[in-house]
């Protein structure tokens, strides 16, 4: 167990290397602000989230940091059943070929740092190299993939087990399934549905989790 808390961690060394110049040459952006490359319907779903997350901490009036993040992913999950059910109706991904060059080379980037680094890297999410988009990247033994807008659908036996991260001092005590399901869009933006066991699981669960701001 310590070899995978060390692992876990080392995945998250690569973040403070990356200056502001460096994140904007990285996300391919011609402009500095990502609001300015999202779609109409991005940003909408952008806004709800944020004006859920508002609400929701006007209702519950958190007053602890553990408190205040179930507040955050609680308004990103209104925003996420909004995005799948618009999916679901118009079969058409919230992504759009307006923005595919821009998310083929985080895509990219993700992919090229993990493969790098597989000595002591398993796993990356978007945001650890400072780009905001809901992607990560995970090495299965020899291969390696990305994961588009991942959403966990099943969980199936829990156990309790601990993680590191170099964003933090020490481990944390965390809940993982041995089994999970999930939808994403592949490299190509293609809907897809896979189910993960064991390790692999852990990895996605660990990645999904940093993207929705959960740091174990």
């Amino acid at each position: 167990m310590a070899v995978r808390y060390a692992v876990n961690g080392l995945v998250h060394k690569v973040n403070p290397r990356l200056c502001g110049g460096q994140k904007k040459n990285l996300k391919g952006l011609k402009k500095e602000n990502l609001r300015d490359n999202m779609t109409t319907l991005e940003l909408v779903l952008n806004m709800l989230a944020e004006a859920t997350t508002t609400q929701f901490s006007r209702d519950r009036k958190p007053t602890t940091f553990q408190e205040n993040l179930a507040v955050a992913k609680a308004g990103g999950q209104v925003a996420g059943r909004t995005r799948k059910d618009i999916e679901s109706q118009s079969d058409t991904p919230v992504i759009t070929a307006k923005n595919a060059a821009q998310l083929n080379q985080v895509v990219t980037d993700l992919l090229d740092t993990l493969r790098a680094n597989l000595d002591h890297c398993v796993g990356m999410a978007a945001n650890m190299i400072g780009v905001r988009k809901n992607i990560i990247a995970v090495a299965a033994g020899p291969f390696q993939f990305a994961m588009i807008n991942p959403v966990i659908t099943k969980k199936l036996r829990p156990y309790q087990t601990e993680e590191g991260c170099l964003s933090l001092e020490g481990v944390r005590p965390c809940t993982r399934y041995e089994e999970i399901e999930v939808d994403y869009l592949d490299s190509n933006f293609r809907k897809q549905h896979g189910k993960y066991t064991g390790w692999t699981a852990q990895i996605i669960q660990h990645e999904v989790d940093h993207c929705n701001g959960i740091v174990i």
